[in-house]
């Protein structure tokens, strides 16, 4: 970590891994399968799909170091992150909501989904994120209580692996 920095080199390392790896989902094809070459290119596919919880995991560790002890401070630090996640979701649905509108389908249904982030299946990360902000403090209390899990949650390197389960 460099001095006078909050950033920490080795999660800016990781989160350099991680959108290499989201690069390599989106650019990865597989033409065929046909014999054991075809099986080692479906494994390294299915490595790259790590990318998601790494940085699910990498968010747990830092927002596990947030101290959001009051609900003040938790309620400010919930109108900050989720419209910053939640609201390029909503943006990016718009294509979607239209294609379902053109087809027939129902303008409330159209619109419910694409509240709920149900247009396109690689939209679950923006939901999971949202999910772990709003049980940042349950997991918090749990890991104060060693009788509930305390040795695992309670250790802020463990809380980011929590984070993506």
């Amino acid at each position: 970590m460099k001095e006078n920095s909050k950033r920490i080199d080795y999660f800016d390392f990781l989160r350099g891994v991680a959108i290499l790896m989201v690069i390599g989902i989106h650019t990865y094809t597989i033409r065929s399968f046909d014999g054991w070459d075809s099986v080692v290119l479906i494994g390294i596919r299915e490595v790259l799909n790590f990318a998601v919880t790494l940085f699910l995991a990498i968010s747990g560790f830092f927002i596990g170091r947030k101290s959001l002890s009051d609900k003040n401070s938790y309620f400010t630090f919930l109108k900050k992150q989720i419209p910053r996640v939640y609201i390029p979701a909503l943006i990016w649905s718009l294509p979607m909501l239209v294609l379902w509108i053109y087809k027939g389908q129902g303008i409330v249904l159209s619109i419910g989904k694409v509240l709920g982030c149900m247009t396109f299946g690689h939209y679950y990360f923006v939901v999971l994120i949202i999910q772990f902000y709003l049980l940042h403090p349950l997991i918090k209390r749990m890991a104060a209580k060693p009788a509930v899990g305390g040795d695992f949650v309670g250790n802020k390197y463990s809380l980011c692996l929590f984070a993506s389960l």
